[in-house]
């Protein structure tokens, strides 16, 4: 049973794209669950693209901006999800470069600074671990978690608390 037509998926997905930047795979991904033919779902995306409602670069752009400012996460990560929206990652990495590295580094800084403060362990090396598995799993590379620790470190010499 399909739940609409052609032009009544159309109308509606139009209105989502207005609403909030989409990707190709999640446009088509709602018209199949609206069980809309192959034929027609291949239509309507190209009349979406055609009419500005699709842009994937813009989304990509959006969606890296997006994830770094609020959910906090790292290129890895930012990277994964947007494979697993079937997102071109040559347009990803092109996108990645104009990010302000020094701004990301920075970011991270900040998120580490942040846990640091709950962690109840005294024992340095186990802090140290918990923060980079804490990174890590934010989608953070090792080279850039590693100068980060080394800057919170440096930052709690300074405070002379002695362990970052």
């Amino acid at each position: 049973m399909r739940f609409y037509t052609k032009e009544q998926a159309l109308h509606k997905v139009a209105a989502l794209c207005s609403k909030a930047e989409k990707c190709v795979f999640d446009v088509e991904k709602k018209l199949t669950q609206w069980e809309i033919p192959q034929s027609e779902i291949d239509e309507i995306v190209d009349y979406l693209i055609k009419e500005k409602f699709l842009d994937e670069e813009r989304f990509v752009r959006y969606y890296i901006k997006d994830k770094l400012t609020f959910n906090g996460w790292g290129k890895q990560k930012v990277r994964f999800q947007l494979q697993q929206k079937r997102v071109d990652m040559t347009l990803f990495q092109q996108l990645w470069e104009e990010i302000d590295q020094d701004q990301y580094q920075e970011q991270l800084l900040y998120l580490l600074q942040k846990k640091r403060k709950s962690i109840k362990d005294t024992d340095p090396w186990a802090v140290k671990q918990k923060l980079m598995r804490y990174a890590a799993g934010r989608g953070f590379q090792m080279d850039e978690i590693y100068s980060a620790l080394d800057a919170l470190a440096a930052g709690a010499d300074d405070d002379s608390s002695g362990a970052l």
